[in-house]
């Protein structure tokens, strides 16, 4: 604003010193720079507005964000110097009594995917499309997440690389077939129906929600690479222990 203001001074003074004699001006051309004057003048009254401070968290303290098959997103505050976690957050947590939006949601998931099922079955071209209900959810999401890391004083929020995701969430389909039963056969029809489940959820979506709302909060936000291997909380601290790790060789 003040530099809008300060552009808005230097443009109307110059214009104002090319001015020919106001006696050679027509009466409309007079009128004109009275009223370039008096914007001038309101201008340079303005009082300069203070700018808002920017966000400072505490420098050890990240908050991690893990990806995962079952809940999308698990959320870890952890002292990155120490390696303490602080408090774990899950979907149901973050959302509270919103929790109940993300049911709804994936109710119309499981919904639309039976429909867009027996519509290539007859041949139709038309496909049922998901509501704005999952990027409300998403909004949600991220907004809780924020509340959180300045509840915290965090310092910053860490996400997962997305390149290797896929990779990360077939492990995790894996991982739980095998728990899930020794036959073979069960394991690769839970594995089936898990890996339909991976493109219901739009992670990419999910992701730049919490970073806009790290925008609006004025917090930074960085990547990590999520270890494959551990619980969804672990794996959240895992990735804010590692993007600290990383800033520590980095400054080296």
């Amino acid at each position: 604003m003040e530099q809008k203001r300060q552009e808005g001074i230097s443009r109307l003074k110059k214009q104002l010193e090319e001015a020919k004699d106001p006696e050679e001006l027509t009466e409309h051309q007079q009128a004109y720079l009275k009223r370039q004057q008096s914007t001038l003048t309101r201008l340079q009254c303005l009082p300069q507005r203070q700018g808002k401070p920017r966000y400072q968290g505490q420098p050890d303290i990240f908050v991690g964000v893990s990806i995962g098959l079952i809940n999308p997103v698990t959320v870890a505050v952890v002292n990155v110097r120490t390696g303490h976690v602080l408090a774990y957050r899950s979907v149901r947590q973050l959302l509270g009594d919103n929790y109940r939006l993300f049911n709804r949601h994936r109710q119309q998931q499981q919904q639309n995917a039976l429909k867009r099922h027996k519509n290539q079955t007859k041949g139709y071209t038309h496909q049922p499309s998901e509501s704005e209900l999952g990027q409300y959810v998403d909004r949600l999401l991220g907004k809780s997440i924020i509340e959180l890391a300045q509840q915290f004083q965090a310092s910053g929020i860490v996400l997962p690389h997305t390149q290797n995701l896929r990779e990360h969430l077939a492990a995790e389909i894996n991982a739980r077939a095998e728990r899930k039963s020794d036959s073979k056969q069960v394991q690769n029809k839970y594995a089936k129906q898990a890996r339909i489940s991976i493109h219901r959820w739009s992670y990419d979506r999910l992701l730049t929600a919490i970073r806009a709302q790290a925008e609006k909060a004025d917090m930074t936000t960085e990547t990590a690479t999520q270890p494959r291997q551990g619980t969804p909380q672990h794996k959240a601290r895992d990735v804010a222990i590692a993007a600290y790790h990383f800033r520590q060789v980095s400054s080296n």
